[in-house]
Formats: C-alpha cells, structure tokens, sequence
C-alpha cells in the first residue's frame, strides 16, 4: 500500500506531460507551400498582380491541363505557345479577381501536407461575414514551391481549364494547331472559365465561391 500512491502521483504527472506537450505543439506546420501562397495573396493585395508570375507555375499547369502523352507530343515551340496563351488567359480572367478579394480579404493557415510529390495547402479565407476554405496545390521543384492550381467548395481551377480543353479536342485526335488557336481566341472573350473562378464580382457581391 505505501507504494501506490508515489506510483499514482507519477504517472499522473507523467499524463499532465503529455498533455501539456500535445496541446503546446503548433496546430499547423507552415512550410514553402504557405510561404509561397502567402506571398501570393499579399502581392495581390498590394496591388501588384504582374509579381504573381514568378509564384505560379504555368508550364507545369500547362503539362497537367493537357496531360503527360499529349504535352510530350507538341514542338518546343508549341509548347512555349501554349503556356504563354494559357498564362495569358489565366491572367485576364482571374488576376482582377483574385486582386480584389485578396486586398479585402485575409488568408490564414489551416494545414500543410505533403502528396504525390506535390504540396497541398489548406487555408482560410474570411472575407466580412463570409469564411471560405480555399486549397492550394503546389509543384514541389528543388524546394521552389510554385502554385499550380487552387480549388474552393471542391471545385479545381485546373480541372476545370481541363474540361475545357478536352471539349474542344476533336474525338481521337489532338488537333494541336486548332487547340492553339483556340487558346489564342481565349485571351480575348472566346473561351470562358467561368466554372472554376474564385470569386463573383459582377456586382457589389464578393463572395468566394466558384461559379
């Protein structure tokens, strides 16, 4: 009997420990994907869009959005066309509003992970009364993380410009001169990607929420 209580007062203090220890480590370990992403939404803030380039990988979002066997089938030239149409149109259709709900809105970390050699990152963005789960995912290259797609309510950026692509593919062929040409019209007001923007603007609105 005159051991059970120093035992008790052990291992009691040995379950404070532990509980102590848990709740002291940080809920969400902050890595080059965040650093990346965070950069990207305060160089939109600030009002500096043109400096989002170097935080985006377009030739990777380029290879995913029209697949590995299909991507290694076009010219260096086609290809360097390619994503600087893709870059092009990106750049019209969501920089103005992506400048806009960034400058108003905070983003704050949820998580960071690490999956099939990418970095996905999950945030949070509030926005006035509204708060929006938004997920980045990042290519990881030599420890440069760069952003190659971001979705909301489970709808991804580039599986939507994906879709698109598809649906203008001709059935069992590639077409690739066609597909260009189709990039190039997109810069302008022929191609719409309106299912995967991050933000309704066409009003005094501003939620975050993919069309």
């Amino acid at each position: 009997m005159q051991n059970t209580y120093p035992l008790a007062n052990i291992a009691s203090k040995v379950s404070l420990a532990l509980l102590t220890f848990c709740f002291a480590m940080p809920q969400a370990q902050a890595g080059a994907g965040w650093s990346c992403v965070d950069q990207l939404v305060k160089t939109f803030g600030a009002d500096k869009s043109t400096a989002a380039t170097n935080l985006i990988d377009y030739h990777e979002m380029s290879l995913r959005a029209l697949g590995k066997k299909d991507w290694e089938r076009m010219s260096p030239a086609q290809k360097q066309e390619f994503t600087t149409s893709l870059k092009a149109l990106v750049e019209k259709r969501y920089y103005p509003r992506w400048q806009k709900i960034f400058g108003k809105g905070k983003v704050a970390l949820i998580d960071e992970s690490n999956t099939q050699g990418d970095i996905i990152v999950k945030t949070k963005l509030v926005l006035g009364k509204k708060t929006e789960a938004i997920a980045w995912r990042l290519s990881d290259k030599n420890g440069a993380a760069k952003i190659v797609s971001l979705s909301v309510d489970d709808k991804d950026l580039l599986d939507k410009i994906k879709h698109r692509i598809n649906s203008r593919r001709k059935k069992g062929t590639m077409d690739i001169d066609s597909l260009l040409a189709w990039i190039h019209k997109g810069e302008g007001k022929g191609v719409s990607l309106e299912g995967a923007s991050l933000a309704q603007s066409s009003d005094s609105r501003s939620s975050v929420a993919a069309d």
